[in-house]
C-alpha cells in the first residue's frame, strides 16, 4: 500500500530573483527563471500527521514553525500509529496496520526521490514501537508488544536505508522521538530511545533528544501529543539541540523562537488517534 502522503508548502513558497545571490557565504548566477526552494522532510507518526500549517493556529505543527524559520517547503510522510517496525493507520486512518513503517516507506520511489533531493530530513518518532503488528489466522491485523531484538533490527535497517539514499549528506538527516509521558509508553522509552539513538549515531545521523522533558507538563492534551504550547516547544528543542540554522534556505530570519504559542483550545484524549 503506498504510503500517506502529506504535502505542505511554508510560507515562501517560491523564490524569485534576477541577479546574483548569496547563499552561504558563496556568490551564485541566479536562475533565468524561478529557482524551487529546497525541501525539508519529514517521516513520522501522529505527532507529524495531525497537524495544520496555517499561522496563527492552534493546531500549527512543529514542522511548520521549523519550515518557516528555515525557508524550506515541508514534505510529510505520516502515518498515525506507525514506528519503524510498527505499521500505521490506513490511509483513511480508520484501520490499525493497514498502513506502512518508516522502512516501507523509504523503499517507494517517491519517498526515496523526495528524501535524496531534500536539503533536511528528519524522521520523528518510533515509541509507537512498544507495539508491533501480527496477523491473525484470518488475515485480519492486531498489535502485540515488541521483541526488542526484532525492533533493534527495523531501526538499525530504515537507518541502512536513509544512509544509502543520502551517502554523503548524512549531516542533513535528524533523527528525533517525541512522545508525551503516556503510562504505556513511558516504560518503554527506557529502551526504545536508547536503541535509535545508538543507531542513528552509527550511521552517522544527528539524534536529538525530545523523548524527554519537551512534551511534559502542561505540553499536550492526552498525554501524547503537542497541544499549541508543545508544538512551538518541540520545534524549539529540535533548532537549538540540532543547530539547524545551518541550513536556513535564506539570509533572513524569523522571531519564532521568541514566539509565544496560540492557546490551545484542548483535544480529548482519543487512544485510537495514535
Amino acid at each position: 500500500m503506498p504510503p500517506s502522503s502529506r504535502r505542505t508548502t511554508s510560507v515562501v513558497a517560491t523564490l524569485l530573483t534576477t541577479a546574483a545571490i548569496t547563499i552561504g557565504g558563496t556568490l551564485v548566477a541566479a536562475p533565468t527563471q524561478a529557482a524551487t526552494v529546497p525541501t525539508m522532510v519529514v517521516i513520522g507518526d501522529s505527532i507529524t500527521w495531525r497537524y495544520n500549517n496555517t499561522v496563527g493556529s492552534t493546531n500549527r505543527g512543529w514542522w511548520s514553525y521549523l519550515g518557516t524559520r528555515l525557508h524550506l517547503k515541508i514534505v510529510r510522510y505520516a502515518e498515525r500509529g506507525s514506528g519503524f517496525g510498527k505499521r500505521g493507520k490506513a490511509s483513511d486512518g480508520t484501520q490499525v496496520c493497514e498502513g506502512t513503517t518508516f522502512y516501507e516507506r523509504l523503499r517507494t520511489t517517491a519517498v526515496t526521490q523526495a528524501v535524496k533531493n531534500a536539503r533536511v530530513v528528519i524522521v520523528a518518532g518510533g515509541v509507537n514501537d512498544f507495539n508491533t503488528c501480527k496477523h491473525r489466522s484470518d488475515g485480519s491485523w492486531y498489535q502485540t508488544p515488541t521483541d526488542p531484538a526484532r525492533l533493534k533490527y527495523e531501526i538499525h535497517r530504515t537507518m541502512t536505508r536513509l544512509a544509502a539514499i543520502r551517502p554523503t549528506r548524512k549531516s542533513s538527516v535528524y533523527i528525533t522521538s517525541p512522545f508525551g509521558p503516556f503510562d504505556p509508553a513511558a516504560e518503554a522509552k527506557k529502551w526504545i530511545v536508547p536503541l535509535i539513538h545508538d543507531e542513528a549515531k552509527a550511521a552517522g545521523f544527528h539524534y536529538v533528544d525530545t523523548a524527554t522533558g519537551t512534551l511534559d507538563g502542561d505540553r499536550t492534551d492526552d498525554m501524547v501529543h503537542p497541544n499549541a504550547a508543545g508544538n512551538l516547544q518541540l520545534y524549539r528543542d529540535l533548532f537549538n539541540r540540532g543547530s539547524l540554522e545551518r541550513w536556513d534556505s535564506a539570509v533572513t530570519a524569523y522571531a519564532l523562537l521568541h514566539a509565544t504559542a496560540p492557546t490551545s483550545t484542548g483535544h480529548p484524549y482519543d487512544p485510537a488517534s495514535r
